[in-house]
């Protein structure tokens, strides 16, 4: 696993060390979810499951993954596809990342907000697949984001929260910049 921090981060990960739950794997803090990230972890291996059926991997592709966690999707990602770039915010998920990895050939792990990212930065001319379990609060604007980009992805597979969906498939009338998009 090869780890790039931004400016930002290298402070927040700094600040992260005050902070924390209760005693986790390696002896360290283990992360605790952060409202503001609208974090929440992929607790389902059926779900895993579908999401990396879903995204059709030949083996040799380029991936991104937004908001990695504590890495399940991440570690099958890194099985099923040629390189994974995974975009995380929170410098103690980071640490977890870190901690429970080590070196793993095919994993880029990128510490930054994925809104302040570039795509080109994280891709180059590289063709790509996001895949991405996307936090609630970010969802709408990572999509867009990745659909506006001068390179847009080959197909996107993410899981979102259910109004995140409803809004992403709404019909004429109630569509926003999202569902037009889309559709």
């Amino acid at each position: 696993m090869r780890l790039v921090r931004t400016g930002r981060e290298r402070a927040l990960d700094r600040d992260a060390r005050q902070r924390g739950g209760e005693m986790g794997n390696h002896g360290r803090v283990a992360p605790r979810l952060k409202k503001r990230f609208g974090q929440h972890l992929m607790a389902s291996d059926g779900i895993l499951t579908a999401i990396i059926d879903a995204a059709g991997l030949h083996g040799d592709e380029l991936v991104v993954e937004v908001g990695p966690g504590t890495g399940r999707l991440t570690r099958r990602l890194t099985a099923a596809a040629g390189h994974v770039v995974a975009v995380e915010v929170d410098p103690d998920m980071l640490a977890t990342l870190h901690d429970e990895w080590g070196e793993v050939p095919n994993l880029t792990v990128v510490a930054g907000d994925i809104l302040a990212c570039e795509v080109a930065d994280l891709v180059g001319d590289s063709s790509y697949v996001v895949v991405a379990n996307l936090p609630y609060n970010v969802a709408t604007a990572t999509i867009r984001r990745f659909l506006e980009a001068p390179r847009p992805p080959d197909r996107m597979v993410v899981m979102v929260q259910h109004e995140v969906a409803k809004s992403m498939c709404a019909s004429a009338g109630a569509m926003n910049l999202l569902s037009v998009g889309i559709q």
